[in-house]
């Protein structure tokens, strides 16, 4: 369970970084109220939104592509065995 956490973790991170000026950008316009200032109100909305934009673009955008390379890669694996019939002898 750990490890599951720390990998969920260290992915939303990545996913944090790639939209966490965007989601601030948003947040300014479509949350005025919540924003205006730098005082903790707004500092703990940027980090609920841009977490959440994190969850939402790993869960539906890059977990399903690492499925699927992941799928990919295994039909792509050929044995050690297959692989030595298929070089040329010396």
């Amino acid at each position: 369970m750990g490890q599951l956490v720390e990998d969920l973790l260290s992915l939303c991170r990545h996913s944090r970084q790639a939209v966490a000026t965007q989601i601030v950008h948003l947040d300014r316009i479509y949350l005025p109220s919540l924003t205006k200032g730098r005082d903790p109100v707004a500092m703990l909305t940027y980090g609920v939104t841009c977490t959440a934009a994190a969850g939402f673009l790993y869960l539906c955008i890059e977990r399903p592509f690492m499925v699927l390379r992941d799928r990919l890669d295994k039909r792509q694996q050929i044995s050690v065995e297959d692989a030595m019939l298929n070089e040329p002898a010396l």
